[in-house]
């Protein structure tokens, strides 16, 4: 009897083990073990990667490739299978640093059902750092437009820019300008986007 209930007690820890393995790896940013190079790698990208028209709600949002805080290059496809909230800013944008904080706030909030990138774009790198992790210590994953794709593919002419991307890839919502994101509209915007429910153009506009 008492082998049986040490046995039972090993099988529910190795369970329990298991399921927080499970969770944490589906919650956790996809893994790389490629290194940016200076120059762009030849890396091939996932579907479309034309620029201009391709950047539109309903379309596949195209692929890119961008760089994280500790050097590994990766493609915005490693990200499929997850809402996305991809957000193109700069440290020197004034109306990026004013949203960004409230950026942290909807993290955390949804930081079990929305991937959150904070992709810089035409920005120096260390001052991307600064601002980041020094300045604000933000928890969300930041990345690096280091070979400017989502400035050329997406055609960028400001920041911020913020893509709400479903889990199959489309774009579901495009949004201009900074937000104050957990303001009442944009937080029925996010809980529609991250439920999976349509994204309506009344939801966008609320925003």
């Amino acid at each position: 009897m008492k082998r049986l209930f040490v046995a039972a007690i090993v099988i529910a820890i190795v369970g329990a083990s298991f399921v927080w393995n499970l969770y944490n790896n589906n919650n956790s940013e996809p893994t790389s073990s490629t290194p940016c190079p200076v120059n762009r790698p030849d890396i091939e990208l996932r579907g479309d990667t034309a620029s201009g028209s391709a950047v539109k709600i309903g379309a596949v949002a195209p692929d890119i490739l961008i760089c994280n805080k500790e050097g590994n290059v990766m493609r915005l496809s490693d990200f499929r299978g997850r809402y996305v909230f991809l957000n193109l800013w700069a440290s020197w944008c004034p109306p990026c640093r004013e949203e960004m904080p409230s950026m942290e706030k909807i993290s955390q909030k949804y930081r079990d059902s929305i991937s959150m990138l904070a992709v810089a774009v035409l920005d120096n790198e260390q001052d991307s750092r600064n601002f980041f992790e020094v300045e604000y210590a933000f928890s969300y994953s930041y990345f690096f437009d280091k070979y400017e794709d989502a400035v050329n593919v997406y055609g960028i002419a400001s920041v911020p820019q913020t893509f709400l991307i479903a889990s199959d890839g489309t774009i579901s919502a495009i949004i201009l300008g900074a937000r104050l994101w957990t303001t009442q509209g944009c937080v029925d915007l996010l809980d529609a986007f991250a439920s999976g429910q349509e994204v309506t153009r009344m939801l966008i506009r609320g925003c």
